[in-house]
């Protein structure tokens, strides 16, 4: 199913925070930093089949945080969290915003504090409210 979170591409500049959501708790994006509203918007992929909606965790309603804007999509399950932004990219990039960050929805140890050196982050919160702003602030082509 298509899905467009925008006609036109936003004023820059602006990142897209696009994030795979089954039935985790995603109360984290209430931490989001109200500051960023004018230059985020929040995508929230719902990936759920009927069989899900059985489960009361996996009827929670889309999370409303404003100011910012929060645009809920709901895709069917397939192809895990990988499929996430290639469904976003392949019905959006007439639309770009300026950095789209991928993330999901349960905070993934990877991005924990999991090796020396490594600088990592307690929760999806913290990523979004220091990675948008040194994205924008240093424009780099990729941020890992």
């Amino acid at each position: 199913r298509p899905f467009v979170v925008r006609e036109s591409s936003p004023a820059d500049p602006h990142v897209d925070v696009v994030v795979t959501w089954h039935c985790d708790d995603i109360d984290w994006v209430e931490k989001i930093d109200r500051a960023l509203a004018p230059i985020i918007t929040l995508v929230l992929l719902h990936k759920l089949d009927d069989s899900d909606l059985k489960e009361p965790r996996c009827r929670r309603p889309a999370p409303e945080i404003p100011p910012i804007n929060v645009t809920y999509v709901r895709l069917p399950n397939q192809g895990r969290d990988i499929h996430s932004p290639f469904a976003f990219f392949s019905h959006n990039y007439h639309a770009l915003a300026t950095y789209t960050m991928f993330l999901q929805a349960d905070h993934h140890w990877f991005v924990g504090q999991w090796a020396k050196g490594f600088h990592g982050f307690a929760s999806n919160d913290a990523i979004v409210n220091e990675l948008v702003p040194l994205a924008l602030r240093k424009r780099p082509s990729f941020l890992p």
